[in-house]
């Protein structure tokens, strides 16, 4: 082995021997050779923390704590109840058919990241007529500032009931 390196180093006042472990919390891309030799580049330690996730708020029924959160369902509810074609669910109404649990997941910006049928109105024209009315009314409002900073998704689950008319209730778990 070669000689150490005399001066300070950054983990103390002594250099690193070759039987010493690096620190803690030190990359071990900043580890110098202590033989002055050129070595492979090694790679940099990461943390043992998890990726970066995706933030997501699920809004089931209208007794959320998070009034920001529960105020963007409800402008996103009015929007889909107001402007739904609702010709298309009249037509898909063939025969008997059970109301549908669905959740719809909005991204910041307001797009649709998903539309999941969590349960099935028994008649597949009518899940079909669920999914293209939220992705006909799409993009919708993105995020008000308040609720963007804590959350990239907010996932909305409701309860359609369509007779004369389109209504979405809270429940549905």
């Amino acid at each position: 082995m070669g000689v150490a390196r005399p001066g300070p180093s950054p983990s103390g006042p002594e250099s690193p021997t070759a039987a010493q472990s690096p620190a803690p919390g030190i990359a071990a891309a900043t580890q110098k050779p202590i033989d002055g030799a050129a070595a492979s580049p090694q790679p940099v330690q990461r943390s043992a923390a998890p990726p970066e996730r995706v933030r997501r708020r699920t809004i089931i029924g209208r007794t959320d704590t998070d009034i920001v959160a529960m105020m963007y369902a409800e402008k996103w509810r009015q929007k889909v109840e107001l402007n739904a074609a609702f010709d298309l669910l009249r037509q898909a109404k063939t025969g008997p058919y059970e109301n549908p649990v669905v959740t719809v997941a909005l991204r910041s910006d307001g797009s649709v990241e998903a539309v999941t049928i969590n349960r099935s109105s028994g008649v597949a024209e009518i899940d079909r007529a669920v999914r293209a009315i939220v992705m006909s009314l799409s993009p919708y409002p993105a995020f008000p500032r308040d609720l963007a900073m804590d959350y990239d998704v907010v996932e909305i689950r409701r309860v359609w009931s369509f007779d004369t008319a389109l209504r979405l209730f809270s429940g549905g778990r």
